[in-house]
């Protein structure tokens, strides 16, 4: 009987407790802005007087101001052609988030850049969802630093100077997603990580994706095309994984390697990119670059390369990749015992260094 009246107790205590936690700290509470007959006309002020773990429901309209955002929050528009943000001081970001670890969610908005030099900036540890919305115009569009971490569903990034950017040690996932008409779509550098998932990287002026440094892209399900600096260009000791993608028709090439850079290919249509479907960057084989240098490989199966020849594959053993039964290791300039032996303790000292 005794220990039924204790439980009782802390039930009605830890229940009281639960109730106080909601109620004073603000948790769960929605807010509503919109232009008239709201609480709040701006997103900014509900952000300010929001709690950690609130919503705000922002409902139709133009909102120019610029968001800074240091809280777990979730702020949703009606829908993207109806919620739109526009910076209102132009030589800052439109959105700038850092929570320190933090959940946020940005659902059914347009965001425009207009002539901000950024348009979004995730700085921290920050864990951001983008969820049907259209981020367009400016310098640059998405900017992760350090170890924050994006996933975009069904959202279009366009009309940029580079449309994303993920740096240091930034994560970010694709899905159901378009990257396009910028001057460049991704740059992906130092040890980031890129995951596009069923998605579309089209009609840039410049390279669709850049990978540098030792990032590594994952690219699965997910169209590469009609970009005019080259598909996919890699460089330094970065890695990509391709799997059952298109890269059609980019000028200059489709996928181009240089210095270390390694490509895991599989089940791709690799179809007709101009001068080279897959190729390094190197005097041999037609670029400016040096004669020497190429260190890294390419491997893989079930590709489809069309045309297949000495002229849109350099050097020719990358065509192993088009085969059933590929999967050998391609060096186009095979280092001297010592010059690997270098080569292999420099990148050692690069990742103890910058990994």
């Amino acid at each position: 009987m005794r220990n039924h009246k204790v439980t009782k107790k802390l039930f009605f205590t830890c229940l009281l407790l639960t109730i106080f936690f909601f109620t004073h700290l603000g948790f769960g509470e929605t807010r509503q802005v919109c232009k008239i007959g709201c609480n709040y006309n701006t997103i900014q002020v509900a952000l300010n007087e929001s709690q950690s773990g609130d919503s705000i429901e922002v409902k139709n309209g133009e909102y120019v101001e610029n968001l800074t955002i240091t809280k777990s929050i979730t702020i949703t528009g009606t829908k993207p052609q109806w919620t739109t943000v526009s910076a209102s001081a132009p030589n800052t970001p439109v959105i700038q988030v850092n929570t320190g670890g933090g959940q946020v969610l940005l659902k059914n908005f347009t965001f425009e850049g207009e002539d901000s030099k950024e348009l979004m900036t995730i700085h921290g540890t920050t864990n951001i969802t983008l969820d049907n919305c259209v981020l367009t115009d400016g310098v640059n569009g998405l900017t992760l630093n350090n170890s924050s971490t994006l996933t975009a569903r069904n959202t279009l990034l366009n009309q940029f100077g580079l449309a994303t950017t993920l740096k240091n040690s930034a994560e970010a996932t694709f899905t159901e997603c378009e990257i396009s008409n910028s001057k460049r779509g991704f740059k992906i550098q130092d040890s980031s990580v890129l995951t596009l998932i069923k998605s579309r990287v089209q009609d840039n002026s410049g390279p669709g994706i850049m990978i540098q440094d030792t990032a590594l892209a994952n690219v699965y399900f997910t169209s590469i095309k009609t970009n005019k600096g080259g598909g996919i260009r890699l460089k330094d000791f970065s890695r990509l994984h391709l799997n059952e993608s298109k890269i059609i028709e980019n000028q200059i090439g489709g996928i181009l390697l240089s210095n270390s850079a390694l490509a895991n290919l599989f089940n791709n249509e690799i179809v007709s990119n101009s001068s080279k479907n897959l190729s390094v960057i190197s005097k041999s084989c037609g670029f400016s670059g040096p004669t020497k240098g190429f260190y890294g490989y390419v491997t893989g199966e079930g590709n489809k390369i069309v045309p297949a020849n000495s002229t849109t594959i350099c050097p020719e053993r990358f065509s192993v990749v088009n085969s059933s039964n590929g999967g050998t290791s391609s060096y186009l300039f095979k280092p001297g015992t010592f010059a690997f032996i270098g080569l292999i303790g420099a990148a050692t000292l690069y990742f103890i260094l910058f990994g």
